[in-house]
């Protein structure tokens, strides 16, 4: 095999595997509109390091409360 095929099979490989990590990654995806300058502001302000971090510290108290009301 040569160099230039190897490579384009790497190549191939790669770009597959990029494939299948943004596929994964858009399942996670929201869409908040002009609310991303709040969004970011408030990541800021709190000092968390995620987004994921900012999700949890918004959405802890409603579900908390929607828990205990079910329960």
């Amino acid at each position: 095999m040569t160099n230039s095929s190897s490579q384009k099979r790497r190549s191939e490989e790669y770009m597959a595997r990029r494939r299948e990590i943004e596929k994964e990654r858009t399942k996670t995806q929201i869409y908040i509109g002009e609310s991303i300058q709040r969004w970011q502001e408030l990541r800021r302000q709190k000092g968390f390091q995620s987004d994921a971090e900012v999700a949890k510290f918004l959405l802890g108290p409603v579900s908390e409360s929607r828990f205990s009301e079910n329960s």
